[in-house]
This record gives structure tokens, sequence and C-alpha cells, in this order.
């Protein structure tokens, strides 16, 4: 099945807002280590900064994590490099989602979990899970055409939701049925002996089917109150990525650049990689404005600063990025009515 036909415009213009979790890139490093090729050559290449994945909760625009891919095939050579590299994929790739479903009670409630934050990984997904009495089957299906997310992308991470289950649950976990978007490839060896079924391609939408008997079998050392934790700290993060993300990433820029001075709209675009214009135009979308949210973190900090005793109001004015002590008084009145002495006397 040729997926070409389905490529357009539209389908291009709303790449911007696709991004998955930076270890898609990440977990390059260990499976071209095994390869022997150089991971930061590859990176460069493909014209990434490898500082800007050193954030574990790091966002990727898909484009760049495919271009990354492409890349490390070529210098592998080796078209079934996402399927023979699967086996690496680890719960710890996935941090709050990867740790809950380690304490998760069965394959069913691993699973259940990636559906449930599915937005942790990407976004470019949709999935859902049909269970019964005699079968439990995952379904993923691509938002837009699976090549513009990268063939081998999707080989790695979907056949690595299988990896991280062998990983977690002990005895055999052989799905029944899979079914794959992608195209059959030259040779389909590596993904028979990786799910040990037969696989289908060219199909509609990704399934992974698994008996009951297997996808239901309860695990005694599993933890439901650190699932509970994790599954807490997943559901922030998903609150950071699908809500304001703009508006959350401009305000810890401001944040840490507050102490070195009155950051400009310039300065924090920079650190967000855009121009001016991009930035502005981004917070326009989710309803805030650089000039806002500065005010806005400089209230909460205020506040916060305030509340530590030790810490004198001229040391205050000047990790708000005021130039004086009088600057900050105005504007704190401004904010609150009051001064921060009187504040902090209220205290």
């Amino acid at each position: 099945m040729s997926y070409t036909a389905a490529i357009n415009p539209d389908n291009i213009k709303t790449m911007e807002s696709y991004t998955s979790l930076s270890s898609w890139i990440t977990a390059l490093e260990a499976i071209l280590r095994e390869r022997g090729v150089s991971y930061s050559d590859v990176l460069a290449d493909a014209d990434i900064d490898a500082e800007l994945l050193r954030n574990p909760y790091g966002r990727v625009d898909v484009r760049v994590i495919d271009r990354a891919w492409k890349i490390a095939i070529e210098r592998v050579g080796d078209d079934n490099l996402g399927i023979l590299s699967a086996h690496l994929c680890q719960p710890v790739h996935w941090h709050a989602l990867g740790l809950a479903m380690l304490c998760s009670a069965s394959v069913a409630e691993a699973l259940g979990r990636v559906v449930q934050y599915q937005e942790i990984l990407t976004n470019v997904v949709t999935q859902k899970i049909v269970h019964d009495d005699r079968h439990f089957c995952l379904y993923l299906k691509t938002k837009i055409p699976i090549e513009l997310v990268g063939l081998e992308v999707v080989d790695f991470g979907f056949a690595g939701l299988l990896a991280v289950c062998r990983s977690i649950f002990p005895g055999e976990i052989k799905p029944s049925r899979v079914c794959l978007q992608r195209p059959e490839p030259t040779s389909t060896e590596a993904f028979e002996q990786f799910y040990g079924c037969t696989v289908q391609f060219g199909c509609e939408q990704h399934e992974l089917e698994f008996p009951a008997s297997v996808a239901d079998r309860v695990l005694d050392y599993s933890d439901p109150q650190l699932a509970a934790r994790q599954d807490d700290l997943a559901q922030d993060y998903i609150q950071r990525i699908v809500q304001n993300s703009f508006t959350l990433k401009t305000q810890d820029a401001i944040k840490e650049l507050l102490p070195k001075g009155e950051p400009s709209q310039q300065s924090i675009a920079e650190r967000l990689c855009l121009s001016p214009r991009q930035l502005q135009r981004q917070l326009q979308k989710e309803g805030s404005s650089f000039t806002a949210l500065l005010r806005d973190v400089r209230m909460e900090l205020a506040q916060q600063y305030l509340q530590q005793q030790y810490r004198p109001i001229t040391e205050i004015a000047l990790l708000l990025g005021f130039a004086d002590h009088s600057n900050f008084t105005r504007a704190f009145k401004s904010w609150f009515d009051c001064t921060p002495t009187e504040f902090r006397e209220r205290l």
C-alpha cells in the first residue's frame, strides 16, 4: 500500500504541532554505540544541539526525530534499524510513564497507562484498547501519513512497547496478532523474529493483540501506591505539554534569566530558539503575552521570596530583575496595594 497520495499541504502545515519525547533521539546513543557509529556525529549532521536534549522531559519536533533516525540508518546501513533496536527500549526512557508501567500489576494495566498518558511519548498518534474475556488488543494509528513521522521511528516505538513489557513481566509475553501501518519491507524476518508471530503490513492501523490470559496475568510484586504516585507525575507533565506549553516554557525561561536583570522578549525568544515574532504569535494563541508573563512570574516569586525572612528586600529586588529597591517597591505596591515590607509584616 502506498501512502504517497495521502501526503498533502494540509499535513505539512500542521506538522509544527507534532512533537515527541526527546528520548526518541537520545535512545539512538545506545543503538549507535552497539553498531560502532558516532552518536555525536549523527546529531551534528542532523543539526541538533546535544545540549537541548539534556532536559529529560524535552519535546522535539517529529520531523527532527525522523531526520536524526534517517541519518543514523544511512550510517549503519540497515533499513531495519528501528525493529532491530527495539529491545533497547527501557521504562526509564519514558520517565513517569515508564516507572508507572514498572509498578503495574499486569500487561493490560501497563499498556492501559500507555494509552492514558500517550501524550508523554508523542502527540502524533491515537491509541485505544479493546479488552474482553478472550483478547486484549492495543490499537495505534498515526494522525498523519506514517512516512512523515518516519517508518523506522514508528517501528522502534511500537515494538518498544512490547520490549518494555517483556522487561517488566516474567514469562513469555508473546502477541497472538500484530498488524502494522507501514508498507511491507523487503524482508519481514526481523519483524517476525521480534514479535514471535506472523506480521501483517500495510494495515489501516497498528494492532498488538494478546490472549487475555497473558494480558491479565497479575504480578505479586506490583506496587499500587507507587504506581499512583507516578500517575500523578504523568498527569502533571501532560498538563504542561498539552495546555499552555509555550506559556510554561516562557515562564521557566523568565525565572532562569531574572537574576541577571530584567529579560527582554528578544532574550527569552533566543532562549527558546524562536524569533520574537514567533514567540509573540505562540503566546497569543494561548491567550497570553510576554509582558503579562513577566509580571505574573515576578508577582509569584516576590511572594515566595518575602516569606523567606532571611532574604533582605534589596536582594529580592535583584533576584526579580529590578535595577534597585525603589523600582521593586513601586511595582510591588501596584500589584498588591502594599509595600514589600508591609506584606512581610502581615505574614
